[in-house]
């Protein structure tokens, strides 16, 4: 697996992965869905991306397969001045379950520990995505809270969110 930032050759590719999954994608993405809506929103989209990671303000890696993308991972929310930032990831439903998600974090953490010289990490997760719970744990992460009532889904429901965090 590599993983890198996206590039507008990517945009026919990210139109398709995230089209794909729609089901998945609609209360934990719904910004990254918003904006790959069609084919021309996902270029303009792809180049916000690059935008941001070079002021700074957000980082996209795409994950690619045998050179297809098969998920994104992004470091955001990112506070400079306290030196953490938020975690976030999906793999295409085909290719769940085979490792992918736990790798990508991994390189995420040594990105951000290294590169952007990060003291902590943190991811929000749903408390039924188990398996998105298992691999921030597989990957160091440690439970810090039960935020309630913190996020309001698709369907209008408000649901609770796992507070996971990393140091350095």
């Amino acid at each position: 697996m590599e993983l890198r930032p996206l590039e507008s050759s990517d945009a026919d590719q990210l139109y398709q992965l995230t089209n794909h999954n729609i089901e998945i994608l609609l209360d934990a993405f719904p910004v990254t869905l918003e904006g790959t809506i069609t084919p021309q929103a996902t270029k303009a989209s792809i180049q916000k991306y690059q935008d941001a990671f070079d002021e700074r303000r957000l980082y996209v890696f795409g994950s690619f397969l045998s050179e297809e993308l098969v998920g994104l991972f992004f470091i955001k929310s990112i506070d400079w001045k306290v030196g953490k930032a938020e975690i976030a990831y999906f793999i295409d439903l085909k290719n769940q379950g085979q490792g992918l998600a736990t790798s990508g974090i991994q390189f995420l953490i040594e990105y951000a520990f290294n590169q952007l010289d990060l003291n902590k990490l943190y991811s929000r997760i749903d408390p039924e995505n188990i398996p998105s719970i298992r691999v921030v744990e597989k990957n160091g992460f440690v439970k810090e809270g039960h935020l309630r009532q913190e996020y309001r889904v698709s369907t209008g429901k408000i649901i609770d969110l796992l507070y996971y965090g990393l140091l350095k």
